[in-house]
């Protein structure tokens, strides 16, 4: 389930397209397939288990990757001036002594008990 969700091959392209919907998210019901509800289960396991680790957050996009929500936040602000302007922002911007330090006007986006924090 891992590639289907993060890599780009034809097959998993394919997949994408027939099991999610035209906001990424999975579709939540049956199409007409063998592998359907197989795929229904699996992927309630794995986003019920999946966590974000960050490290020091270098090559994880704020806007890009699904970091805070189970999408991609530019995908739900295309045309936002705020994202335009700090596009290439990474999560290690948002670091500080190892706390994160968020800006207010990024709280439009996100509630900050979203924020995948290791407990």
């Amino acid at each position: 389930m891992w590639k289907i969700e993060n890599e780009d091959e034809e097959w998993t392209i394919f997949m994408r397209a027939k099991y999610k919907d035209k906001n990424s998210e999975w579709i939540k019901y049956l199409k007409q397939s063998s592998i359907g509800p197989g795929i229904k289960w699996i992927m309630s396991e794995m986003d019920e288990g999946s966590r974000w680790i960050v490290g020091d957050g270098r090559k994880v996009s704020v806007w890009n990757d699904k970091l805070i929500k189970d999408f991609a936040l530019i995908e739900r602000h295309v045309d936002d001036q705020f994202i335009k302007q700090r596009a290439e922002l990474k999560v290690k911007d948002l670091i500080q002594n190892g706390q994160w330090k968020i800006p207010i006007p990024m709280l439009q986006y996100f509630d900050i008990s979203e924020i995948p924090i290791q407990k």
